[in-house]
C-alpha cells in the first residue's frame, strides 16, 4: 500500500514538474517570438513610429533588450534608433541614465542628440562635463541642445563654458546666430556674474546689434537693475558706466 502511494507521489511529482517545465519553454519561446517582432519592426525604415512606439510600449520591459540593440547596432535605421533610445528612457526611467551616457560620444549625431534630448527629459543634471563638451560639437542641433540640457537642467558649473561658446561666436566669419542668441540667454538664466562684463563689452560693439535685446535682458538679469528707456545708445552708455569692464578670458 506505502508503495502506491509513493509510486503514485512520484507520478504526480514528475507530471507537475513537467507541466511547469513546458510552461516555462513556452513562455521563453513566446518572448523570443515577440523579440523577434519586434526587432523585425524595428528593422523595417517604412515602420510608423506610433505604431512601432504602441508595439514597444505594450511589451513594456521586456522589450529592453530589443532596444538596446537596436541602439547598439547601425544596421538600423536612424530613425528608429532614435524612437528606440527616447523608449529605453521611458520604460527604464532613470536606471537608464548611465546607459544614454555612452552614446554622447556616438559617431552618429542622431544618436548624441537623441541621448541629450532624453537626459533632459530624465533631468539628469549630474553630466556637467559631458554637456559642456558638447558644446563645440561638430553638429549645431548638438551644440544647441547641448546648451539648452545646461539651461533648463540649471547646471551653474558650466557658465563659464557657455561664456566661452558665446565669446567664441564673436567673431564676425564664425559667428553662429542661433547659438550666439541662446549663449546670452542661458547665461542670464544660470545668473552667472562673471558674465556682466563680457556682456557690457558685447553691447559696445555695433556688429551686435541684432542681440542688444538679449544682451540688454541678460545684464538686468544679472544685476537686478534696469536699463533706462529710451535708443539703445542710452543703454549702452548706462551699462558701460554702471560696470568696470574687464573681459572675464582675456
Amino acid at each position: 500500500m506505502r508503495l502506491g502511494w509513493l509510486l503514485l507521489g512520484t507520478i504526480f511529482f514528475c507530471f507537475s514538474f513537467s507541466s511547469e517545465n513546458s510552461h516555462a519553454i513556452a513562455k521563453s519561446l513566446s518572448l523570443d517570438t515577440e523579440h523577434e517582432k519586434l526587432n523585425s519592426l524595428f528593422l523595417n525604415e517604412k515602420t510608423n513610429a506610433k505604431y512601432l512606439r504602441a508595439q514597444t510600449l505594450g511589451l513594456g520591459n521586456k522589450s529592453v533588450p530589443v532596444l538596446v540593440k537596436v541602439m547598439k547596432e547601425g544596421a538600423y535605421p536612424d530613425d528608429n534608433r532614435w524612437v528606440a533610445t527616447f523608449l529605453l528612457a521611458q520604460l527604464m526611467g532613470i536606471k537608464s541614465a548611465p546607459f544614454l551616457v555612452k552614446f554622447l560620444g556616438h559617431p552618429n549625431w542622431m544618436m548624441r542628440l537623441a541621448s541629450l534630448r532624453s537626459l533632459l527629459f530624465l533631468k539628469q543634471n549630474q553630466y556637467e562635463k559631458n554637456y559642456t563638451k558638447l558644446l563645440k560639437d561638430p553638429s549645431l542641433l548638438v551644440r544647441k541642445q547641448a546648451i539648452e540640457n545646461i539651461e533648463k537642467l540649471k547646471i551653474k558649473n558650466a557658465g563659464r563654458a557657455v561664456l566661452g561658446l558665446m565669446k567664441e561666436n564673436q567673431i564676425l566669419s564664425q559667428r553662429d546666430p542661433i547659438i550666439l542668441e541662446q549663449a546670452i540667454r542661458t547665461l542670464a538664466s544660470l545668473k552667472y556674474q562673471p558674465a556682466q562684463d563680457d556682456l557690457v563689452l558685447a553691447m559696445e560693439d555695433k556688429s551686435y546689434q541684432e542681440y542688444y535685446p538679449s544682451l540688454n535682458y541678460a545684464l538686468e538679469s544679472l544685476t537686478g537693475r534696469k536699463s533706462p528707456p529710451g535708443s539703445w545708445e542710452k543703454k549702452r552708455v548706462y551699462w558701460r558706466q554702471s560696470t568696470s569692464i574687464h573681459s572675464s578670458l582675456k
